[in-house]
């Protein structure tokens, strides 16, 4: 792990989601623990219909199913789905259990994670060394990440704020990386289109953001998913870090 590397990289939002993606990218090539999610290639779908009723068990299968191929289109149905279900439930448990689905599936729509593992893959040819991204690379990587925080997704993945949802680490099933992909989305959510021509002022606002407070909160609940002084942390507090949450 370069951490010494990572933590001279720039402080600036732009540079804090480059470094946290590629952060994960690094934990996946050393820190197995850390990057479980599955990064398969999407499937190509058409309009997929989902019923606007399913029961948890049924949501937490098509949450998986989406995963496992990193089907966005799937996910993306879902999570409007759930959203409407999640709305008009009353039950605690239910509406627990249909919140994780939620925002497991919104981690997927989000298309983040093929994405790191395109970054993986010019990481790997290159024995981990950050300084050998292109700018090119960054600036795809850039695009890619605030594209994926729709307003929907975004949604989906504050039910794993506690501010807002019901779900905690123990009761969603998610790692450690899926939190910390959950926040850099959220997070990115609220920069503009080209975050590095932010001034200190403008950073500082971006600090007090509704988006920024709650991918603080999210980030915080991988604590009980790592050992605490390993590794697996110490990429999580540098990702907390460089976001300046």
């Amino acid at each position: 792990m370069r951490l010494s590397m990572i933590r001279s990289r720039s402080r600036s939002p732009l540079g804090a989601l480059i470094l946290a993606a590629a952060v994960l990218a690094t934990g996946l090539a050393g820190c197995q623990q850390l990057f479980t999610t599955s990064l398969a290639s999407g499937l190509a779908r058409g309009s997929i219909p989902i019923p606007s009723n399913l029961t948890p068990s049924q949501a937490a299968a098509l949450a998986a199913q989406a995963a496992a191929n990193q089907d966005t289109k799937l996910a993306s149905a879902l999570v409007s789905s759930l959203e409407t279900e999640i709305a008009s439930t009353t039950d605690p448990g239910t509406k627990t259990a249909l919140e994780g689905s939620a925002a497991g599936a919104a981690i997927v729509a989000s298309g983040v994670g093929t994405d790191v593992a395109n970054l993986l893959s010019s990481l790997s040819s290159n024995s981990g060394n950050l300084g050998t991204i292109s700018p090119a690379t960054i600036t795809s990587l850039m695009a890619a990440i605030t594209a994926g925080a729709t307003p929907g997704v975004v949604a989906g993945l504050s039910f794993l704020d506690p501010a807002s949802g019901s779900t905690s680490p123990s009761t969603t099933g998610l790692t450690a990386t899926d939190y910390a992909i959950a926040a850099i989305v959220v997070a990115s959510s609220a920069l503009p289109p080209d975050p590095s021509t932010m001034t200190p002022a403008q950073v500082t606002a971006f600090q007090a953001t509704p988006a920024a407070q709650s991918a603080q909160r999210i980030l915080a609940q991988t604590s009980s998913l790592v050992a605490p002084g390993s590794t697996s942390a110490t990429l999580l507090n540098n990702i907390e870090s460089q976001f300046q949450l």
